[in-house]
Parts: C-alpha cells; sequence; structure tokens
C-alpha cells in the first residue's frame, strides 16, 4: 500500500506553488512526489505540472504509479484541469506511468543540457 504524507508549499519567486509529499509503503519513505500549481496564491490557475522520484531500491514496484494516481487525486481537489508530465525520452518507466495513466504525448522538447524531453498532458480528468 502506497501512502502520500504531505510535507510543505513551496512558493518560487515568481509565485509557483509546489506541493511536496514523501511517498511511504508499509515502513518507510520511498521518495517523494511534487504536484506544481502554475497558478499563485492570488491567481489561482487550472494547470499544474506533476512529478516524482521513487529512491532506487524501491524502483519498479508501482510507488510511482499509485503516487502519481494520488496526485492526480489532489490537482482535482483543487481545481487542476490539465496536468503535465515531463520526462527524458530514455525514461521508460516514467513513459510507462503517464501511458498507464492516461496522459497523452503534446510534444518533444530538445534540450542542450537534458537531451530529449517529452511533455505529457492529461486533460479533465
Amino acid at each position: 500500500m502506497v501512502k502520500l504524507e504531505f510535507l510543505q508549499i513551496k512558493e518560487s519567486r515568481e509565485g509557483f506553488l509546489t506541493y511536496i509529499y514523501a511517498v511511504h509503503n508499509e515502513v518507510s519513505v520511498v521518495g517523494e512526489a511534487r504536484l506544481r500549481a502554475a497558478g499563485t496564491r492570488s491567481v489561482p490557475e487550472r494547470l499544474g505540472d506533476l512529478g516524482f522520484e521513487i529512491d532506487e531500491p524501491y524502483r519498479r514496484r508501482g510507488y510511482a504509479t499509485a503516487a502519481a494516481r494520488a496526485l492526480l487525486d489532489v490537482a482535482k481537489t483543487l481545481g487542476m484541469v490539465e496536468i503535465s508530465l515531463c520526462c527524458k525520452a530514455e525514461n521508460e518507466a516514467s513513459v510507462k506511468i503517464a501511458k498507464k495513466l492516461g496522459f497523452r504525448l503534446q510534444k518533444e522538447i530538445l534540450n542542450p543540457e537534458r537531451g530529449k524531453i517529452l511533455k505529457f498532458t492529461l486533460i479533465g480528468k
């Protein structure tokens, strides 16, 4: 069983909010999940960006999928109607999670420092 534990809200200099959660299994913290709101406290936006990082020993056990699914519920509660998920093209696990959760490939971005980045979008879930 996977559980998200709310840790904090970080606010960027531009005022964007990031909701940060610890990802737990039955015994310990196995990673982190983040939901970044495209709006600010004063101008809420209905767009968000989802991210997750699972510690190496716990990967390929469904934790990232469960955390992402739980964050989609949080996003819905916050009124977000469009969520994006970006990952490196060679990150097969994240690509698989995005597709499994119903995200659609929106575009490919060539970043000189990070390589080919895929941007997936999920609308209205």
